[in-house]
């Protein structure tokens, strides 16, 4: 395969935060980013072997094991989980809520990123060991954004009852989608194999958290990827302490509004906006957030609870289980359970996880080294090859496709005909002036009339240009629509791939090996997008 990468700034399609981190990293220094130098790793190892628990770590590998009991383990897997318990072995993760049939691309493209991380610091330290951790957000509620995923433009939408936390929710039967998934798939070379992924992992009767789990074992287990669920009363536990500060002294909030101030001054947008008490209180039936009342106590919002600070701290010391970190606490739960010497995230996730470093401190904690995770887009030969026939240049991917089309049309002679077409302009308003001036001297009163003509004339001028465009457009019909494929591909409702496509339809053409070469291919400290470009 071709691999083609470009910067994210080059592509544009990004937040301002991103385009900054990739156009001038030196300046986000000022914002209190740690950029992931190969110095601050090593300092970042040192922190991490002198002052994580030695005890975690094995309730660490106690709790993966037993969450993933029910599946095979992998050799990578059982020796990863084995390396866990040494005080030599780091974790770079990941993190995202299960999503029904995997959920769009860039999931499991944040992994292989962290996995290519993973590769890269072994390079780098190679004393040291690294294990790729999947954080699967299985306590998030919206079901409207977690519960579809597209197809090849074909939008599947999973039809549970919506109510609690997305990860504890049955599947159920999704067999309209399978039908529709299995017409688009079955044709491609590992069409079979791709749906049967889907098809033994999201079973009726597993949870999403359970199907996400499954899915993504059968992914990366090859590649020695854990997967960890922060829904579980043992690993929050560990997190009732953090818990009961932020229900006795609201402890993120000052320190979260710090953040926000260093990313106004930087002339960025505020990614969080956290609340007084930034956890959840979990039923099956809902997640609710706690509001203040008027005497001081708070109230989960159905009103289905009410209690005091100092309540709501014993509460969390009797059922963890119970309460959930919100997007502010999530990032503190995972530096309490996981030896992390990086995160690897999406320009959203990096940029709040940025805005959090006041938050750390005040708890006492220290951030992982923040990675932007690689970027991702894919296309067969057929598309591609027909593109570049048509013209298509690899700087075209940084622009719309109206100047795709500009491009066609100057080489069709459009441009220079046109050019022509303003220089009669030109001379005809000329012209009408001179008649103007004519007609004044004789008659006054026929100015109007001839300032209509002259706007007649210019009118017929702008709508001859119109059909003569028209006309380029129609004789370059064949070439246009070749490059329209491959930008729809490509940017699909003129969005990333990544992010509106499944990467099932990928796997279905390039088999399971693909996820081997993907993952070759990316580095995140250096490879920001990246397109393969199948060549057969």
């Amino acid at each position: 395969m071709k691999a083609v990468s470009f910067r994210f700034h080059e592509l544009g399609r990004y937040s301002a935060f991103v385009r900054k981190l990739s156009e001038a990293p030196e300046s986000m220094v000022a914002l209190g980013y740690v950029r992931p130098e190969k110095a601050a790793f090593e300092k970042r190892i040192r922190f991490l072997e002198e002052n994580f628990n030695p005890e975690q770590r094995f309730r660490l590998r106690a709790q993966l094991n037993k969450q993933q009991s029910n599946l095979a383990w992998s050799e990578a897997q059982l020796q990863h989980l084995d390396w866990l318990s040494d005080s030599k072995t780091f974790v770079v993760s990941t993190a995202h809520q299960p999503s029904f049939l995997g959920g769009p691309a860039y999931i499991p493209v944040k992994i292989a990123s962290s996995i290519a991380l993973c590769r890269h610091l072994s390079e780098w330290f190679p004393t040291y060991r690294f294990v790729p951790v999947h954080w699967l957000g299985s306590e998030d509620h919206d079901f409207d954004e977690l519960g579809k995923t597209q197809f090849l433009g074909q939008l599947m939408q999973w039809n549970a009852q919506a109510g609690g936390p997305v990860g504890r929710i049955a599947l159920g039967d999704w067999e309209e989608s399978r039908n529709q998934i299995e017409a688009s798939l079955l044709h491609k070379p590992f069409g079979s194999w791709a749906l049967a992924t889907l098809k033994q992992a999201f079973l009726s009767e597993y949870t999403l958290a359970q199907a996400m789990r499954v899915w993504l074992n059968e992914l990366f287990s090859k590649e020695g990827l854990l997967v960890i669920d922060g829904d579980d009363a043992v690993l929050k536990q560990q997190f009732i302490p953090f818990m009961q500060r932020e229900f006795r002294e609201s402890m993120a909030l000052p320190e979260l509004q710090r953040g926000a101030h260093r990313f106004i001054d930087a002339g960025l947008e505020p990614p969080l906006f956290g609340r007084e008490i930034n956890l959840f209180h979990l039923t099956h039936e809902r997640r609710d957030r706690l509001e203040p009342l008027s005497d001081g106590r708070w109230k989960t919002k159905s009103g289905s609870l009410t209690l005091s600070r100092e309540e709501g701290a014993q509460f969390v010391a009797e059922t963890p289980l119970a309460w959930s970190p919100n997007a502010v606490l999530r990032p503190l739960y995972q530096e309490v359970i996981l030896p992390e010497v990086a995160f690897v995230g999406g320009g959203a996730e990096i940029a709040y996880w940025t805005q959090l470093q006041e938050t750390f401190t005040k708890a006492g904690l220290q951030q992982p080294l923040l990675v932007l995770r690689s970027s991702l887009g894919w296309v067969e030969s057929s598309v591609w090859k027909k593109a570049e026939r048509a013209g298509f240049e690899e700087a075209w991917l940084g622009r719309k496709f109206q100047s795709w089309e500009e491009e066609v049309l100057k080489v069709s002679g459009l441009e220079a005909q046109l050019s022509i077409m303003e220089e009669v302009a030109g001379r005809m308003q000329a012209a009408y002036q001179q008649i103007s001036g004519l007609v004044q001297e004789v008659d006054p009163t026929l100015t109007g009339a001839a300032e209509a003509e002259r706007q007649k004339a210019m009118n017929g001028l702008e709508g001859l240009k119109a059909k003569l465009k028209k006309a380029h457009k129609q004789k370059q019909e064949v070439q246009l629509r070749q490059l329209k494929a491959l930008y729809d591909k490509l940017f699909p409702n003129d969005k990333l791939q990544e992010r509106e496509e499944s990467i099932v339809p990928a796997l279905a053409q390039w088999g399971p090996d693909w996820i081997a070469l993907l993952i070759r291919h990316l580095n995140p400290i250096e490879t920001e997008f990246l397109l393969l470009v199948d060549e057969q």
